[in-house]
């Protein structure tokens, strides 16, 4: 048995943990940032971006010269072309999908930790556990379930997850090129 023969024979032999692991990676973290994106494209409206990313958007565009709300939607569409290309990373990259997720669950999770805590020192915990963080737009779920969500998520593409594998550099330049056309394409809003 040559050595390419036992490496491959191992790749198919995979515990059920890395199978939810896998399954898990490359499809429900996919789905989730995908469908994030689009609801985003969906309702085209940067005032229910999460409260952190807003209010630092928000910042930015008053200190720079020109249109503030321009400045706005053409940052809700940076974000939605950045959440196409992870979600499209995360489902056919053998080799980045796990860094991937896990920078990006880590930073979703630091995003609704900030804006959980600063609702409820403003508004009450409540607010803070039931209200939507706009991460799915205006009908989204409560900030606490996506935290939830996020957490697990994260934790699987720690804990689950396989290590980085082989793999070639053309999903992410396809999922770069399609988040660059939803960028770019997605119509304004009405």
């Amino acid at each position: 048995m040559t050595n390419a023969t036992s490496k491959s024979d191992a790749a198919r032999t995979r515990t059920p943990a890395e199978w939810v692991g896998l399954i898990s990676l490359h499809g429900i973290t996919a789905a989730w940032i995908g469908y994030g994106a689009l609801m985003k494209a969906v309702e085209m409206n940067p005032q229910l971006l999460p409260s952190p990313i807003l209010k630092l958007l928000t910042e930015i565009a008053k200190a720079t010269p020109g249109d503030s709300i321009a400045f706005l939607e053409g940052s809700l569409r940076a974000i939605i072309g950045a959440e196409v290309f992870l979600a499209i990373a995360s489902l056919f990259s053998t080799r980045y999908a796990r860094l991937l997720a896990m920078l990006t669950l880590g930073l979703f999770c630091l995003i609704l930790m900030y804006a959980m805590v600063t609702t409820g020192l403003k508004d009450g915990w409540g607010e803070a556990l039931t209200g939507s963080c706009g991460c799915f737009g205006e009908k989204g779920l409560p900030a606490s379930v996506m935290l939830a969500v996020d957490a697990l998520l994260l934790a699987n593409a720690f804990f689950l997850a396989p290590r980085a594998r082989a793999g070639g550099m053309l999903p992410l330049g396809i999922g770069a090129v399609l988040g660059v056309g939803v960028a770019v394409l997605t119509p304004p809003p009405e």
